[in-house]
């Protein structure tokens, strides 16, 4: 896991004092309801303060950078991280694919059941994806996805996770688009999209 504020993990504690200094100090301005005032990326780095404060044994994350922008959330991970590393336990649930990256264990829900568990390397395993290569990669990718096929846009290739080249080049040859067709391993997000799959069948 990773995640940080803008400062050292080393000053969170301050942090989270002079976080609690400063609500307490707006109470009589605001009311009690004062940190509900807040815009959402301050109340996130609160809630960050407040709960890395007392340097917890187990931190539990329940989505915890959501509608905070890249930045702040490549930040935040980097506090989470060094939580990590000083020693605490970290759950952390995510929809956010790079975020996921960044644990060291993944359990990997689909349809709400679990799919997959392990490291990054063994949710992943053995997957494949195709990727097709045309100039053409706008019918290509029409074609793909009128099939039922799980086809993305990356880069200037287009990527079909979970299928071989067979049931990709079948749609594209209907379609009258020439390809250039290879097997590549799979993303984590690819493989997330065959597991996701696999469990909706």
């Amino acid at each position: 896991m990773q995640a940080g504020l803008t400062a050292p993990a080393t000053m969170i504690p301050h942090l989270a004092r002079l976080a609690l200094v400063g609500l307490l100090l707006l109470t009589p301005i605001w009311g009690r309801d004062h940190a509900a005032r807040l815009p959402w990326l301050y109340l996130v780095v609160l809630a960050f303060a407040v709960a890395l404060g007392h340097h917890p044994d187990l931190l539990v994350l329940d989505e915890p950078t959501s509608g905070v922008d890249p930045l702040q959330r490549a930040r935040l991970w980097e506090t989470i991280r060094a939580s990590a590393e000083d020693g605490a336990g970290v759950l952390v649930s995510t929809h956010h694919m790079s975020e996921a990256e960044q644990c060291d264990r993944l359990l990997v829900l689909a349809n709400g059941r679990v799919a997959a568990e392990g490291t990054m390397d063994e949710v992943v395993g053995g997957t494949r994806a195709v990727e097709v290569r045309t100039g053409r990669w706008e019918e290509a990718f029409t074609a793909l996805d009128a099939a039922g096929l799980p086809v993305s846009l990356v880069g200037k290739a287009l990527r079909v996770p979970g299928a071989d080249r067979e049931a990709v080049g079948r749609p594209l040859a209907g379609a009258g688009v020439d390809a250039d067709l290879g097997v590549v391993p799979a993303s984590f997000e690819e493989a997330f999209v065959v597991l996701a799959a696999g469990r909706a069948a």
